[in-house]
């Protein structure tokens, strides 16, 4: 037998084993609103009470009264004890066992979510920012869909694993061709997706928006861009630009009424717009609204080649020439075995769409097969990588 100090160090296992723990102390200190009440601080809680009555449609108890209350500055931080927290966190008179919520806020603590202790808790910076449902950087949306959804999907990675298929079926019931099934089952699922989806774009909209030089384009079309955070970024950062959303006439409808007075996309109502429609419906070849410069940001990735193959067709065939396509995604190396974080969403792609994350020469290879010509790709450092792709024109026919 070999001697334990000739033993490789056991620290990464342990580490891989402790994850799933880790993740389900961030959501449900999200899911439960603890961060949200933080927020308030025990001199708002009067009118958490009053704003009761409004928050029946919201995903949190709390969501309502965050939300009136404002953005608050991380500067002012407010404290609540163990006893508080138990005490604002009770239904129909019934507090959470102090002992159960004692050992997660104090675990949110070593993972530098919280600071304090019981007999007071504050906000850390990193949780003011992120973890809260009405900071403008909020990714609540997105941590909610990940609980809800995700972590059960991904409860039957080994079935996906095995049979190269998504988990819809086996964790939901669902019918597994229809990978949105559950994302679009109701107004309050797309909401939360849509919100998710809002708060990642936010940390990826300026890096990917400047990877390449864009300001000779005029229009932007994104295609599937659902809240518009990503139309608005680029209008921001190039003033003579207009941005048409395209997306289903469900998202559209939510999308005008949740987030067009959202920071970073209010004020820009003249120039960002919303046009209904399904980019693969038969009929969409003419429908696809005008402009010179497209973007898929994080739609390849959930689509099998074939599928892939003909929408990038459909936006060649609706460019003029000289016009671009950027494409937000997550990038692998070349060698397929790299980075770690986007294997693991090639692993999440597997548990609930019919894509996968793909290399540069693998999106390269799709879109010469669609028309395009001088690919480039750009690594930005952020959540999702850019590349790039031009309509040129017609090449001149050997004689």
């Amino acid at each position: 037998m070999a001697d334990a100090q000739e033993l490789p160090d056991a620290a990464p296992v342990l580490e891989l084993l402790n994850g799933f723990r880790k993740s389900k102390v961030l959501f449900t200190l999200v899911s439960l609103g603890v961060c949200d009440l933080l927020q308030l601080g025990p001199q708002q809680q009067q009118q958490q009470q009053q704003h009761a009555a409004n928050t029946a449609s919201s995903s949190s108890p709390t969501a309502s009264a965050a939300a009136a209350a404002g953005n608050s500055s991380s500067s002012s931080r407010h404290t609540l004890s163990l006893q508080q927290l138990a005490r604002l966190l009770s239904k129909e008179g019934a507090e959470p066992s102090h002992d159960g919520l004692g050992r997660l806020l104090d675990a949110a603590v070593s993972l530098q979510l919280l600071g304090g202790s019981r007999d007071g808790y504050y906000l850390t910076d990193l949780a003011h920012t992120y973890l809260t449902r009405d900071s403008q950087h909020s990714l609540v949306g997105y941590i909610i869909h990940s609980d809800s959804l995700l972590y059960k999907l991904w409860g039957d990675l080994e079935t996906a694993v095995v049979t190269g298929s998504n988990c819809w079926s086996c964790a939901f019931g669902l019918d597994s061709a229809d990978v949105f099934a559950s994302v679009y089952s109701n107004d309050a699922a797309v909401l939360r997706f849509m919100r998710g989806m809002h708060g990642l774009c936010q940390l990826s909209a300026k890096p990917v928006l400047t990877a390449f030089d864009l300001t000779c384009y005029n229009m932007l079309v994104d295609l599937g861009g659902a809240t518009g955070a990503l139309a608005a970024a680029a209008c921001e950062l190039y003033p003579r630009m207009r941005a048409v959303v395209f997306d289903l006439p469900g998202v559209v409808t939510k999308a005008q009424q949740h987030f067009a007075a959202a920071p970073g996309v209010q004020g820009l109502g003249d120039r960002v717009s919303w046009v209904a429609g399904d980019f693969f419906a038969e009929s969409q070849e003419a429908g696809l609204p005008a402009g010179d410069l497209y973007v898929l940001s994080r739609i390849l990735h959930d689509w099998e080649e074939a599928r892939c193959l003909k929408l990038l067709r459909l936006v060649y065939s609706r460019l003029p020439v000289g016009g671009a396509l950027l494409l937000c995604e997550m990038l692998l190396d070349e060698s397929g075995t790299a980075p770690p974080e986007v294997l693991l969403q090639s692993l999440n792609m597997l548990t609930q769409t019919h894509g996968r994350e793909r290399k540069l020469s693998e999106y390269s290879h799709l879109l010469e097969a669609a028309g395009f010509r001088r690919i480039q790709g750009r690594k930005t450092g952020s959540y999702l990588d850019a590349i790039i792709a031009y309509k040129d024109a017609a090449e001149p026919q050997a004689p």
